[in-house]
């Protein structure tokens, strides 16, 4: 499962990026269309799967798969712990055409990135995070916009259980 393979390396990314956060940046998104920070699935969405039963994954039934010109194959979103609350949504493309896009639009919207490195531009704030990222070899990529504060409640709560689950391996 392709999707999820680039989902767990999008999580892996941010919890080396975020504790640098602290810094800001313009237009900090609050959510993502009509979903904001810590609401609940909608009804339109539908269950895609989980991770060890504190990462729940949905996709909305008939989205639009474009921001402007830019199109999508794929936009994923996340929910974190009890009741679910959206954390982080995920919007898969192909191409270098449509990370050009987004690129441009990123940059008109948030301004000029927090970070960036080899095809890959973040903006890290304390409110929201936002990562693009072109992966050369496959041609793809992802937009991940997230809560900044539920996506650390969410990496202290993974690291709590993976350190419980390696206790018996001592």
């Amino acid at each position: 499962m392709r999707i999820r393979a680039i989902w767990i390396l999008t999580i892996a990314i941010l919890i080396l990026l975020l504790p640098n956060s602290g810094l800001t940046f313009q237009n900090e998104p609050d959510g993502f269309r009509s979903l904001k920070w810590g609401d609940p699935p909608a009804r339109n969405m539908r269950f895609v799967g989980k991770e060890k039963d504190e990462l729940i994954i949905y996709k909305v039934s008939n989205e639009r798969l474009s921001l402007g010109d830019a199109k999508f194959h794929t936009i994923l979103y996340s929910f974190y712990g009890q009741p679910k609350r959206f954390m982080v949504v995920g919007l898969y493309f192909q191409g270098k055409k449509n990370f050009e896009l987004l690129k441009d639009i990123c940059k008109t919207k948030f301004g000029k990135p927090t970070g960036r490195g080899f095809f890959e531009f973040t903006w890290e704030g304390q409110i929201a995070f936002v990562f693009l990222i072109h992966r050369l070899v496959d041609d793809d990529g992802y937009l991940t916009l997230g809560s900044t504060i539920i996506f650390t409640e969410y990496t202290e709560s993974k690291k709590k259980r993976q350190a419980k689950e390696a206790e018996k391996d001592w």
